[in-house]
């Protein structure tokens, strides 16, 4: 086989580069429909992200979407003190390595704006320029604020 699928990618996706090397006749396999209904888009959230992540549990469920949210909620306040403590004391790699951690996570979740803030602190203490590191921070706090609720209002939304 010679294909390729980026990521993310559904199951549909998938499906769809592996059926000309599947069994002749085997077809294609279903891509699992969600059951539960996709949440009203929010504010700081891409809705879009969620509905991927509702399209990629295989239960049909949003058993995966809760996992990645948690997941999400339960690093991004301690690794935002983290940058805060790095940057105060100057540990601009480890500032830069921690915002970058984040980031993905942040994008998995639908956070785009903190996603793209968390990318300017990476630069920024890449850059070795904590005041503008600092400023990026201070922003990504207030954005996360607003995501954190979201995702809260969220999870109670698909419990």
């Amino acid at each position: 086989m010679d294909g390729f699928v980026a990521k993310p990618y559904t199951l549909a996706a998938l499906a769809s580069a592996l059926s000309p090397w599947l069994a002749a006749g085997a077809g294609a396999p279903e891509a699992p429909q969600p059951t539960a209904p996709l949440p009203a888009p929010q504010a700081s959230i891409d809705p879009s992200a969620i509905a991927l992540l509702m399209s990629l549990d295989e239960a049909g469920s949003a058993g995966l979407l809760r996992e990645v949210v948690n997941g999400f909620l339960a690093s991004a306040v301690s690794a935002l003190a983290d940058i805060d403590v790095a940057l105060s004391q100057q540990r601009l790699n480890e500032a830069a390595r921690v915002a970058h951690g984040l980031k993905s996570p942040a994008g998995n979740v639908g956070a785009r704006t903190l996603a793209r803030q968390l990318g300017e602190i990476e630069r920024c203490a890449n850059g070795a320029d904590p005041r503008s590191a600092r400023r990026w921070l201070e922003l990504a706090r207030r954005e996360h604020a607003r995501v954190q609720h979201e995702l809260t209002t969220l999870l109670k939304e698909t419990a």
